[in-house]
């Protein structure tokens, strides 16, 4: 089993509540570096420590400019959670989340699929 290093251990201790969080919400609780927190969320997804929503969630942000007005963005982020033992799936409040391996599929890669389609 992986020691888990200090970043790792700072992002479990805050997806440890039963509340999912997004990327955002663990950099500013772990006050580390984006970068450091990207890395660490899919070295632990690849570990089978958390789990990410399947697919992203999408809300408008509106964000007050100044003088500049108002800007609006469509954000798109996923929702991580602590993975909970014996079970590879969780659904929480319409969410589902999925390990790393779930969203994985032995389907052929797309160059393949369109070579088999001009023949």
């Amino acid at each position: 089993m992986n020691a888990l290093g200090p970043t790792e251990q700072k992002i479990i201790n805050v997806v440890s509540c039963d509340i999912p969080k997004t990327r955002r919400q663990i950099v500013q609780e772990t006050r580390l570096e984006q970068k450091k927190v990207d890395n660490a969320l899919l070295r632990l997804r690849k570990n089978g420590k958390i789990l990410r929503s399947k697919e992203p969630i999408r809300q408008r942000e509106r964000i007050f400019k100044g003088r500049g007005g108002i800007s609006s963005n469509l954000r798109n982020y996923y929702l991580y959670v602590l993975y909970p033992r014996k079970k590879d799936e969780v659904q929480i409040s319409n969410t589902t989340f999925v390990g790393y391996n779930a969203g994985k599929s032995s389907k052929e890669s797309k160059s393949r699929i369109l070579m088999n389609f001009l023949r």
